[in-house]
Formats: C-alpha cells, structure tokens, sequence
C-alpha cells in the first residue's frame, strides 16, 4: 500500500537566466500571489445507487451506505502552475430525504475555474509529487464495520461563479470484505492480531485493536486472480489459506469464511501444516486416505481402490499413475508386451486432482514429496525425537517431534503423531505418511508408493501399497 501523503504547501521554484557570471541574472523566489476564500456549496448524489452497499451492516447480511452530516471530504483542485495547488475540507452539512448530501467548503478563490477530485472520507486522499490523486483503503477496521472503509473518489469542476460543477459522483474505489477466520473444519473460531491478505505483489495488512476471528477490510477490485491469506493469533501461531480465481468488485459488500490451518516454518521454503488433515490439534490422528484418493474409506484395499479398472480388484488392474516396471500386466501393457500407461508418477502431474490436501485445503496445500520427506529427515538440520507423552499431562500422546535446529527456523517444531495405518479394515499402530510420489527408484514397484516411516527407534524412508490408508501431513508453497 503506498504510503500516505499530503501536499499543503507550495513549493517554491527557482528560476534562472541565460548562463552568465553576473550574479544580478539570478532571479529571487516570488511568493504565490496573495487570494481570497470563497464558499462553495454543492450537491451529492445518494451513495446507495445502482450496485454499491456499503458500509453499515443492518444484521440481515446487507449493507446499506447513506451520506451522514458532518463527515468530511477532501477537494483537491488542479494545479495553477507545477508549484502550486489548492486544497478543502468539504463537510456535509445536511441528507435529504433522499439521501443526497449537501457538502460546503472553504477554498481559494484562486481555484474558480479548476478541475477538482472529490475523495471520501478526508484522511484517505493520496496526494503524490507527481500531480496524481488516488486514494487508499482504510483497513484497519474490527468490530463493526466503519465508514471509513467507504473510499471513493468523483470529479468536478469550481466554476467561476463559486458553485461545484459535480461531473462525476463519488464513486466506490474498493470492496468491502466481513472476514470470519475458522480452523479448516469450521468447527471453531481463531482469534487473529494479524491477517495479512496478499493480492499480487500487494499485501493488505489488517490490525484489529486485540485479537479476534472477525474483520473488516477494504479491498481493490480483482478478477480471477489468486488471493493469499496469513494470519497471527495472540499466541504467535501462523496459519495460513489461499483462493484461486477470485474475482469480487468495488462498491460490495462480501462475507467470506476463511477455513485456515495453522502452519509451522521448517526452513526449507515450505509452510508444514501443524496437524494432519482432518484433525483439530497437532496431537489428533486426523483422517486416513489411500494414495491418491482424496476420500476417506471404510475398508482399504484393491476392491475399494478409487484407481482401478471396473471389475477389477487386483494391483495390476491399477488404472491412473501407471509407469513402465517390467512387472505389471493387465492393462498396463498391450497385447504385444507395449507399455500404454500414462506414465504419471506424482501427484503432480495431473494437477493435484487427486491431492486430498489440495482439494480439502485449496491454495497450494499439497502432500510433500518424497524429496521434501527426505530433506526433513536430513538429521543435520533436523532432530527426531520420540516422545510418549506429548503435552506432559499423562495423556499419551506418542509420536515424533521434529525440530529445525539450523538458520533463522532454529526451534521451531512439529509434532508427527504416531497415527498408524489401515489395511483393509485392520488398524496397525506404526508411524507412517504418504508422500506424493511412487516408488520409481528404489523397489522400483508400481503398487507402491513412499513415505516416512517412524517409530521409537527412529525414522526411515518407507513404501507403502497404494490402497492402505495412511494419515496426510500437508504442506504449503
């Protein structure tokens, strides 16, 4: 957001003659001619027309915008030269029946004649060195909305009669946005101090007076585009959710649930969730998915497989993420022994279709990879450490926690509940989690896919068939 800034003073220019050595060829500053004030008086359309709503919330899901005595606009008229200006408070000195305000200023007289933008409410008018005005959102808002988040700008013209030529009305520059902030489930609130929404290179921080899962913002107008959302409870804890192809347009009033799971930074460029997928606390075993399903199931095995051929229930009979292994038959390979897979290998490649955490979270969660896997068991810049009670309270919470103890991510950790796995119906209690990636490499098996295994002697690279149900620990871009 750029930063505010306001003109009031002319500046005052130097003016020099044709080179000479004579000091009497440099001319002296001349001050700006002395004016007098006139009154203007001019007449503002009602702020409800046509689609915009904003900015009082009547309780029913709507918005309503009315002018209200005593708000306070700003008139900055055109420049009379590249060092001088003239500049207002205009008031609104009554509303109508209709809703049109009457606004009255004080301005120079010198300003009779000029071109003049009209910039609501006073204190979001941005005057740059350049001569150009815009205007910035109000964003710090919580608790009820405020019209302070109503920015927008019209156009006139002070005609020399002293009166306001309003050519065009004060028009909604930003969107108006009630953000309720939920953990991924929606099953409770989070209190935020911080909620930063990044549209592009642009990021629109949000700082309500304490924490709380409610907020307010005026937003610029965007069509599909891609919209990221961070936010920072009392705590000190980051979550973090994205929407793709958002579009929402200026004047409106929006409301929008952000589902955000909390996030810790590892220091490898990653966001790493801070729970499993579909669960509540870092502690909690979340829910179990065979790989690349984005599904839960009653019963893990090759007969409830979502990849497989219709009436088939063999691993061969596998029909999505197939590669060339010299092993498999069925309709891997043609008649002749031709592979005619689709050669697909990751998640990845068919655009997170069958990523759950990219189809339950959205944005850019993600399964990790099995390089990702490998980097954070890399025992130089992480430590595993086992433990059989997580919270310390005797409530035997087992499982890993891994610590960062390299770089500026130095103690930061998860903790990798000791979830287990399913085989068809049958529960195993080892440490095990999906990667994204099949096994192309080391068994160089089809039916496999990797992970992380792990357990209280410690943590290894693992292969898992791809219709057991294992836990999901997302990641994030």
């Amino acid at each position: 957001m750029k930063t505010k800034k306001i003109l009031t003073m002319a500046a005052l220019a130097l003016t020099f003659a044709a080179c000479s050595n004579d000091d009497s060829d440099m001319t002296a500053p001349q001050p700006a001619e002395a004016h007098g004030m006139i009154t203007v008086t001019a007449k503002l359309a009602p702020k409800d027309v046509g689609t915009t709503r904003a900015v009082q919330d009547n309780g029913d899901n709507k918005i309503t915008a009315t002018w209200a005595v005593n708000e306070e606009l700003r008139i900055i008229a055109a420049k009379e030269s590249s060092s001088f200006e003239h500049e207002a408070t205009a008031t609104v000195t009554a509303v109508d029946g209709d809703g049109a305000a009457t606004i009255t200023f004080n301005i120079d007289d010198a300003a009779r004649g000029r071109k003049c933008f009209i910039i609501y409410p006073y204190d979001a008018a941005v005057t740059e060195t350049d001569g150009v005005y815009t205007a910035d959102p109000i964003t710090a808002q919580t608790g009820v909305l405020n019209t302070s988040l109503d920015v927008r700008i019209g156009a006139g013209t002070i005609q020399d009669n002293g009166t306001l030529d309003v050519i065009t009305q004060p028009a909604a520059q930003f969107a108006i946005f009630k953000f309720t902030v939920k953990n991924p489930d929606t099953s409770a609130t989070i209190n935020v101090k911080s909620l930063t929404v990044t549209i592009g290179s642009q990021d629109h921080v949000i700082t309500p007076a304490s924490a709380t899962s409610t907020l307010y913002a005026a937003l610029p107008a965007v069509s599909s585009q891609s919209v990221g959302f961070s936010a920072t409870d009392s705590d000190g804890k980051t979550y973090f959710c994205a929407k793709d192809g958002v579009t929402f347009s200026a004047g409106n009033y929006y409301q929008s649930t952000l589902r955000m799971p909390q996030y810790v930074l590892m220091g490898d460029g990653l966001k790493w969730a801070a729970c499993n997928l579909g669960a509540t606390n870092p502690w909690d075993y979340g829910e179990y998915y065979s790989w690349g399903a984005t599904a839960t199931q009653t019963i893990y095995d090759w007969d409830n497989y979502p990849h497989m051929q219709a009436g088939q229930s063999g691993w061969d009979y596998i029909n999505k993420y197939t590669f060339a292994d010299g092993q498999t038959r069925g309709i891997w390979y043609d008649g002749d022994g031709n592979f005619i897979g689709d050669n697909k290998t990751s998640l990845a490649d068919y655009d997170y279709a069958d990523d759950a955490a990219r189809q339950r979270w959205g944005g850019t969660w993600r399964v990790p990879t099995n390089d990702e896997w490998a980097a954070l068991r890399n025992t130089d810049n992480y430590s595993w450490v086992w433990t059989d009670d997580y919270l310390g309270d005797g409530s035997n919470h087992a499982g890993m926690v891994v610590t960062c103890v390299n770089g500026s991510c130095a103690g930061n950790s998860i903790f990798l509940p000791n979830a287990g796995y399913y085989q068809d119906a049958i529960f195993f209690h080892v440490g095990f989690y999906w990667s994204s990636s099949l096994d192309t490499g080391t068994n160089k098996m089809s039916d496999y896919a990797c992970g992380v295994q792990f357990d209280h002697n410690g943590v290894l690279q693992a292969f898992g068939s791809r219709c057991v149900g294992l836990p999901i620990r997302a990641v994030a871009e």
